[in-house]
């Protein structure tokens, strides 16, 4: 549940570029919050993008890595 002005989206494919344009944002602030570094997916093509699993697979259908949890 979001808390107080927070709002939960669904990211369709076809928006791909708003959703790394924000994911580019995050990581440039927060890179250890999404295990990544805004210098690793800056160059990612448009294929990449939407085809990543975030933007596929919903949420209820993904798993912890292996020896991980799930937040």
């Amino acid at each position: 549940m979001p808390g107080p002005g927070e709002q939960i989206a669904i990211v369709k494919p076809a928006l791909w570029n708003r959703f790394r344009d924000l994911r580019l944002a995050a990581l440039a602030g927060s890179p250890e919050m999404l295990g990544s570094a805004p210098s690793r997916e800056r160059d990612v093509d448009e294929s990449e993008w939407r085809c990543e699993p975030w933007m596929t697979t919903p949420l209820s259908s993904r798993r912890p890595p292996a020896g991980g949890t799930s937040s």
